[in-house]
């Protein structure tokens, strides 16, 4: 009697682990198929190669909030580059404009899932917080490519051309010229002179990292969170300053400025900072320029 009473508790014992087994493996069915309908490119998403000398790696961040009007330009953009080792995280910010659903519907069409990894947040987070955690989960060997969602790379040349500048190994950082959209002005983008480098004064310098900002991932990865951070969440606005500052600090003599032009900046879009809260971007850009500076590295790897 002892015995059965011993085998029944155990197939009662392996029935039960059995279920839970079950219902695991369905959850884990489900949340997956969820998944791939909510982001159907991530499942046969495809990373750029590192190890390819004769083209680098480049990743393409683009957050974008509320842009239905652009997006389809910014992507076609982007997605048109004359370069094949390349990807794009896109990520749709919370949009309340069909945004989100007008760029997946482009880039399905397209036929370019396999590239881009697109994200659609629940909640808006803002461009900064998008930034970090997109780069976060690069390689640190990949070049970051910043365009924003209402903006657009000048043509199909931009990464062709930045591959040729990134074959010297001496370059960790670009930045360089934009023109503006609709008026055709050019930008005022320029060099920083070398005494203020030499000073690691950039931060008491007029602001001159603009658009297309590129640089290996590995350097913001190597940033502080706590110097993206504003009263408890990353900066809402100037978060170009305060990732940028860094690090163009931490590459040193490792920066090149670009004046060939590789970048639209599209003034018309009502959501750049300016427009929306001039005082504020003022007053975190000053908060922003009296941080720690960062030393310049000798070794990127």
């Amino acid at each position: 009697m002892k015995m059965k009473g011993k085998k029944s508790y155990l197939l009662k014992s392996f029935l039960g682990v059995g279920i839970v087994v079950c219902v695991l493996l369905a959850s884990i069915v489900f949340f997956a198929a969820t998944y791939r309908t909510a982001n159907s490119s991530r499942t046969k998403y495809v990373l750029a190669d590192i190890n390819n000398p004769k083209e680098k790696a480049f990743v393409i961040v683009t957050p974008s909030y509320n842009n239905k009007e652009w997006c389809k330009r910014n992507l076609e953009s982007i997605l048109s580059q004359d370069y094949s080792n390349y990807r794009l995280i896109y990520i749709d910010d919370a949009s309340t404009d069909g945004t989100g659903e007008i760029a997946r519907e482009h880039i399905e069409k397209h036929k370019q899932s396999e590239r881009t990894l697109f994200i659609q947040n629940k909640e808006r987070i803002g461009a900064l917080a998008n930034f970090y955690q997109a780069i976060a989960h690069c390689d640190p060997r990949e070049i970051v490519v910043e365009v924003d969602g209402d903006d657009w790379l000048a043509n199909t040349q931009v990464l062709a051309y930045l591959n040729e500048v990134y074959q010297d190994p001496e370059v960790w950082v670009t930045y360089g010229q934009f023109v503006i959209y609709p008026t055709g002005q050019q930008g005022w983008a320029a060099a920083v002179p070398q005494n203020i480098s030499k000073r690691n004064a950039v931060r008491e310098y007029r602001w001159l990292t603009t658009h297309l900002r590129t640089y290996y991932a590995g350097l913001f990865q190597k940033i502080e969170k706590q110097d993206l951070i504003y009263t408890g969440d990353f900066f809402p606005m100037s978060g170009d300053l305060a990732r940028m500052f860094p690090i163009v600090e931490m590459a040193g003599s490792h920066c090149r400025y670009i004046p060939k032009v590789l970048y639209v900046y599209n003034i018309a879009s009502p959501l750049n900072d300016h427009t929306k809260n001039r005082e504020l971007q003022q007053n975190l850009e000053m908060i922003i320029r009296t941080k720690k500076r960062y030393q310049a590295i000798q070794n990127l790897w």
